[in-house]
């Protein structure tokens, strides 16, 4: 994975900030003129996205315009960086760039209470989603320390992983996803026991091999997903790709949209986006907390070290970091 190429919401708002506030303080004291109109909308618009994606934006992003308006006598305008929207403000000469303005006809709410991550339902058989993209490393991460827990856990829950709607490692991992989603379809009793060796090793020949697959089967299966889907067409047209940088993949789309996914890896438990460690032991207890009666398998004694990012069991890592 390009390093360039990732940039967090969080991280992208600090640069924005940062970067146009300078602007901001800068421009104290400069007299602007004119006045935002609807008809000058679609000119400053493109002004100011060429600005940023020439000055404020890394190698390998960019910014799209989304939408706009005017309103008391500046432009509203709505950029989208990473499939993420953002607000930003331009004077209505079209020469001054704002991240925030501040409505003062509004009266300024009381602040809240630090958001809480929304409490996950408890059910008897918790549904367990891990949304990632097969060779992003921080994916890879979280799914080497969730098999462990899923395995202790066994048929009291229902685990399925998921593929993030585009991908940002190549053709191999387009193949992978495929490959994966066709032995969870048709071998799913052995899927774990497949990933925790591709896991290892990023041989799928191999590992389809140790596992006693069916090879052919699974050929003739990535064939007809490939062109149920669309896969490889869309691969291979760039015009379909995301901000024409990553391709798409399609098979899980509704519940990518369902769930807001926006990177790799990705949590939902019981239909609830959920934050945890990536240890086994961490994900255990996550996933042991949507239980309305824990089974005996939530006491299993798990490794609370944390994996290290990427392919091979050595090393250990952080709980942060993810394909965006």
């Amino acid at each position: 994975m390009k390093k360039k190429l990732k940039i967090s919401k969080l991280k992208l708002f600090q640069v924005l900030t940062v970067v146009l506030a300078i602007g901001l303080l800068a421009s104290i004291g400069i007299k602007t003129t004119g006045c935002a109109t609807a008809g000058n909308l679609n000119s400053v618009a493109k002004t100011t996205i060429d600005y940023i994606n020439t000055n404020l934006l890394p190698s390998g992003v960019s910014a799209n315009y989304v939408r706009g308006a005017s309103s008391h006598g500046v432009y509203n305008i709505t950029i989208s960086i990473n499939r993420k929207d953002m607000p930003i403000y331009v004077s209505g000469d079209g020469k001054l760039l704002f991240p925030a303005v501040i409505d003062m006809t509004k009266q300024r709410q009381q602040p809240q209470q630090t958001q809480q991550q929304k409490e996950v339902p408890k059910t008897d058989k918790p549904v367990v989603k891990l949304f990632v993209m097969s060779y992003c490393p921080y994916g890879t991460q979280m799914e080497k320390g969730i098999i462990p827990a899923i395995k202790a856990l066994g048929d009291s829950v229902d685990f399925q992983v998921e593929f993030v709607s585009y991908s940002m490692h190549g053709e191999k991992e387009i193949k992978e996803n495929m490959l994966q989603y066709c032995i969870q379809k048709d071998y799913k009793d052995k899927y774990l026991d497949y990933l925790e060796c591709f896991l290892g090793s990023q041989n799928s020949t191999k590992c389809i091999s140790d596992t006693g697959l069916d090879k052919a089967a699974l050929d003739s299966c990535v064939t007809n997903v490939d062109n149920e889907y669309n896969i490889t067409n869309m691969y291979n047209d760039k015009s379909t790709w995301l901000n024409g940088r990553f391709p798409m993949f399609p098979i899980h789309d509704a519940d990518n949209q369902k769930y807001g996914v926006q990177g790799s890896p990705t949590l939902v438990i019981n239909d609830v986006v959920v934050q945890s460690g990536r240890d086994s032991a961490s994900l255990l207890n996550t996933i042991c907390s949507a239980f309305t009666t824990q089974p005996e398998a939530c006491n299993t004694n798990l490794s609370s070290t944390t994996p290290s990012p990427g392919f091979g069991y050595e090393g250990t890592g952080t709980d942060s970091g993810s394909c965006s």
